[in-house]
């Protein structure tokens, strides 16, 4: 009877550790996925009201990181031109923000803002688009804008448009229903528009648009009746 037992607890315990492997593994792969996910829709460029002496502080130290192939910004390199300190600062900040699995903590803010647009392809259409690098301060406010980032929760985007809502110059009567922007109806939708909102009461400064719950998008978000200024 005491062997039985002592064999019912040893196998009782080598469950309880297969279970709390399998859960760890289990959690591993799902953060994994979210990281590539994250990887793929965000990523970080330099912030257009930097001065360039900044930038190319910027972009020395950060070519010594690990990960960070500045190879592609030489002469020659598939990243040369456009040959700018903007431009190649943009590069140099995303590498190293992609090497790190997209963290919002490594697209450095002194510096860098995120972008939920692909700056390469806005890169190949420039008839309609502007990358973000290349626009000048003034026109910054115009042709940006705030929405809310994909990798945000609802949780997280309801709690912004709380806040947000409260702060001055932030008129989200336009959310509620009836109103211009209460159609998309959904949370991540409605906080786009606040984001946007609190981003232009700040005349579009990237610090304004805040990197927890949004990014900075090129393309305008405008969709039927809701107009995003």
């Amino acid at each position: 009877m005491k062997i039985m037992a002592k064999a019912n607890v040893s196998f009782g315990f080598l469950c309880l550790l297969l279970c709390i492997v399998v859960c760890s593994s289990s959690r591993y792969t799902t953060n994994w996925a979210e990281e590539k996910r994250n990887v793929a829709r965000t990523w970080c460029v330099a912030n257009p009201f930097v001065r360039d002496d900044k930038l190319q502080r910027a972009i020395d130290y950060y070519c010594k990181q690990p990960g960070v192939d500045c190879n592609v910004i030489r002469p020659g390199g598939p990243c040369y031109q456009p040959n700018s300190v903007q431009e190649h600062a943009s590069v140099v900040l995303n590498l190293y923000y992609k090497a790190h699995y997209a963290r919002l903590p490594y697209c450095p803010a002194d510096v860098g803002a995120t972008s939920l647009s692909d700056p390469c392809k806005l890169l190949q259409n420039r008839k309609s688009l502007v990358p973000l690098p290349s626009l000048k301060a003034h026109a910054y406010t115009r042709r940006t804008w705030c929405i809310a980032s994909p990798i945000a929760g609802d949780d997280k985007l309801n709690t912004a448009i709380d806040y947000y809502c409260k702060q001055p110059m932030v008129d989200c009567s336009v959310i509620r229903p009836g109103g211009p922007c209460y159609q998309p109806n959904s949370v991540r939708e409605h906080a786009s528009v606040v984001l946007n909102l609190y981003y232009k009461s700040h005349n579009g400064i990237s610090p304004y648009c805040p990197s927890d719950v949004g990014g900075i998008s090129i393309v305008d978000p405008s969709k039927g009746s809701c107009k995003y200024p």
